[in-house]
């Protein structure tokens, strides 16, 4: 079985994300999960919730007058200490934010190959660049 891991924070990465991750769900070959790095609680949870989804672990990485880099470092620190980040087959991250900075970082300093999934609006098609 293929484990996958899907790590996403954003009400855009959770509506993108989720036709993906509910395919996967369906098909014997694969373990897709979700962490949920709190990056926009609410509205991504919201989003999830239209689908039907509910991630396995939530970072809760937001806090009062943070900075960028103080989100990527919590991110980061909460990926290394999940046990389900462990002997995964894939990274999927999505877009541009910290959630996909630290999604890959981590990916890339663990050896774990990184899908980046991005949407091309225009042509309809998806695009996935690893």
């Amino acid at each position: 079985m293929i484990k996958i891991c899907y790590v996403i924070g954003t009400r855009p990465e959770a509506v993108k994300c989720a036709p993906p991750f509910l395919s996967m769900m369906k098909d014997a070959r694969f373990a897709p999960q979700i962490v949920s790095t709190g990056q926009h609680a609410e509205m991504f949870y919201s989003a999830l919730d239209v689908f039907g989804i509910k991630p396995a672990a939530d970072l809760k990485v937001m806090r009062p007058q943070q900075t960028l880099s103080g989100i990527t470092e919590r991110i980061l620190s909460g990926l290394s200490n999940l046990p389900l980040m462990r002997k995964l087959d894939a990274i999927i991250i999505h877009g541009d934010t910290a959630s996909t900075v630290a999604g890959a970082l981590y990916g890339f300093q663990n050896r774990i190959p990184v899908i980046h999934l991005e949407p091309v609006c225009a042509a309809g098609n998806l695009v996935v660049s690893v």
